[in-house]
This record gives C-alpha cells, sequence and structure tokens, in this order.
C-alpha cells in the first residue's frame, strides 16, 4: 500500500522523537534527582457545576516526559481541594497534570516546564459533574480534510473534526451505551482510524460512526478518521459531509495536488485555496448554517494524477499546530500529542 497525506506529518515527528528511544517505563527517574534541586508542582481543584459539592476522590496525576520520549507518572488523591508534588526541577523534563474525577479525565494545558531557576508551579483545575442526559450541544464548525490517497487501492483516508459545544455545566457522558455523538459516515466506507482522544471509543456503527468521548462543559474537539473507497474506473469521489447537530459553519479541505478538479454541490461554494506548510488546498465551503441531517457535497475528479512530492503537509483545523511542531511556540502541543498515546499504558 503506497499512502501519500497529510497525516504522515505529526506521525513521523512523534514517531522519531517518542518511539525511537528505549521501552517505556513506569516510574522511572528519567534524570538522578541529586542533580537538580527538588521542585513544586501545586494547586487546588474545584467543581464547576453549580450547586455541587465540594470535589472529593480526584485522582492527580503528574506525568513527565523526557527528552528521548519516555513517560513516568506519580499519582496522588486530592486533599480538601489541594494536591502537591515534588518532581526534580530538572529542564531537560516536561510535566504534565492530568486530573480524574467521576470517570472524566482532565489533561491540563500548557505544560509545566521547570528548572533551578524557576522550581515552583501553580495550577488551578476545574472539573464537572457528569450527566446521562443529552444536553443542546451545538457543532461551531465541522471541517473534513482528505488526509490519504492510496491509487493502487482505489482508497482515500478522510479526517473530520468537529468543535462541539457544550453549554452546560456538566460532562455528558452518554446513556448506557456511552455513546455521546452518533456522525453519519461518509459514503463507500471500509474503516475507521484511531481517536485523539485517549479515553473515547469510536465504532462503526452501519453508515454511522459513534463516539463515547466525553463532552466536557464549553467547547470540544471530535476528531474521526474514515477510510473510503472511490470509483477508479470512474477516477472520481463524491464526498458528502452530513451533520449530526446543528452546525455553523462547514467546510471540505482537499490537497490540490490529489486531484485534477473539485467541484462543490449545491448551496455550497468554492472558496479562496488555501496554502498550510507548502501544501495547497482546495476548499469547498457551505454558504449557510447547516440544521440536522444537511449536507456539504464536494466531487472529486481525476485522482490517478501525478504525485508531486512533498514529504511534509499541512493540516486544516485544530491538527495545524502538529504540523508545525518542530517551532518552540508550540512545542506544549507535542507534548500533549505524546502523552496520549502513552498514557494507556499508565491509566
Amino acid at each position: 500500500m503506497r499512502w501519500t497525506g497529510a497525516v504522515a506529518c505529526s506521525a513521523l515527528l512523534l514517531l522519531a522523537t517518542a518511539f525511537a528511544s528505549p521501552a517505556l517505563v513506569e516510574g522511572q527517574t528519567p534524570t538522578p534527582a541529586a542533580s537538580f534541586p527538588a521542585g513544586r508542582v501545586s494547586g487546588t481543584i474545584t467543581n464547576g457545576t453549580a450547586g455541587a459539592p465540594g470535589v472529593a476522590d480526584v485522582r492527580i496525576q503528574l506525568l513527565a516526559l523526557t527528552g528521548d520520549g519516555k513517560v513516568t507518572s506519580t499519582d496522588s488523591t486530592a486533599q480538601d481541594g489541594r494536591f502537591s508534588f515534588a518532581p526534580p526541577a530538572n529542564p531537560n523534563v516536561t510535566y504534565v497534570l492530568r486530573a480524574t474525577y467521576k470517570g472524566v479525565s482532565y489533561l491540563i494545558d500548557p505544560p509545566i516546564l521547570l528548572s533551578p531557576e524557576l522550581t515552583t508551579e501553580e495550577r488551578e483545575i476545574t472539573v464537572y459533574e457528569t450527566t446521562d442526559v443529552a444536553p443542546p450541544l451545538r457543532v461551531d464548525s465541522t471541517v473534513v480534510s482528505v488526509q490519504g490517497l492510496d491509487r493502487d487501492l482505489g482508497e482515500l483516508s478522510l479526517q473530520r473534526e468537529d468543535q462541539v459545544t457544550n453549554p452546560t455545566d456538566r460532562v455528558y457522558v452518554g446513556s448506557a451505551d456511552h455513546v455521546t455523538l452518533r456522525l453519519p459516515a461518509p459514503d463507500g466506507v471500509t474503516g475507521l482510524g484511531a481517536t485523539e482522544d485517549l479515553d473515547a471509543e469510536v465504532r462503526l456503527d452501519g453508515l454511522v460512526a459513534t463516539t463515547t468521548q466525553a463532552l466536557r462543559p464549553g467547547q470540544n474537539l471530535v476528531v474521526t478518521r474514515y477510510v473510503v473507497g472511490y470509483d477508479q474506473g470512474a477516477d472520481s469521489y463524491r464526498l458528502r459531509v452530513t451533520t449530526a447537530l446543528p452546525t455553523d459553519e462547514m467546510q471540505i479541505w482537499v490537497p490540490v495536488r490529489f486531484v485534477n478538479g473539485v467541484q462543490a454541490g449545491a448551496g455550497a461554494i468554492m472558496g479562496a485555496n488555501r496554502t498550510l506548510q507548502g501544501e495547497q488546498w482546495r476548499v469547498v465551503q457551505r454558504l449557510d448554517a447547516a440544521n440536522e441531517g444537511d449536507s456539504i457535497v464536494a466531487s472529486l475528479s481525476g485522482l490517478t494524477r501525478a504525485n508531486e512530492s512533498n514529504p511534509f503537509l499541512g493540516f486544516p483545523g485544530a491538527m495545524a499546530a502538529s504540523a508545525v511542531a518542530l517551532t518552540a511556540v508550540i512545542v506544549g502541543v507535542v507534548v500533549l500529542s505524546r502523552v496520549r498515546s502513552r498514557l494507556r499504558g499508565l491509566a
């Protein structure tokens, strides 16, 4: 299988740094503590649900990520809404806090950097009560991008990013099946890719993708990935994106070098081409807000055109930060991505 695609960029960067190292060992001290002064990471935990009692039994983890990709974990339980850790103030280690309350995890951003000159860090963490009653969810934006193309098999890989807003002060965890969102799958779907949320499970139920991602108060990024087959004889694919909830904005992004042409369907227009990290994208955007069950359509043609060489491609939407992970400004995003990929072994 020969895939060409934008998803390779983030994966290669993380693999090169996190997985080219010795095996992950929980509890291992990355650098002798005596080499650095004792640090202090402490803070408070509050309950953001109105009328709820104070929090109790909140599990707090301090995750330590070394430069060679190892992740270690120190656990504690918050007492009277307070927590405290005393890790080495090692500038070569990045620390991340993770809180778990009522079965919901909170990975606290941004990461923490200590040093002999800056030995303390104070954080405030807000957790929420849960509910199995569906709140009036709404999607601020839906962006579907073509991330990969296998011309031999006649397959495309698609990434869908839904910015879902929960207007309440409780975490929606779904009912008995824990499903929180049901997304209509694109035509020709043959499988699903990995999810971004470390605690969520994504399944394909017929032509619907379901996710158990907990939807916290405020905005939630729900990322789902699909493999679809296209008509090799016609050398085309009709990409239809259908809403699961009322949605303010919908877009489809297609790399210029993947196709000869992209045509917007009814109710949509071709927007201006975008350039991210050296990759040009054709953009189809819906003209108005969408109700539940509405769609945006893009017709892709000429998928067998010659491929141009470009090893690093950009990402639309929330994944843009990972594509430029070599810059110091968004080091925290890369750290969280590595931690998420490793946490299953520490949970």
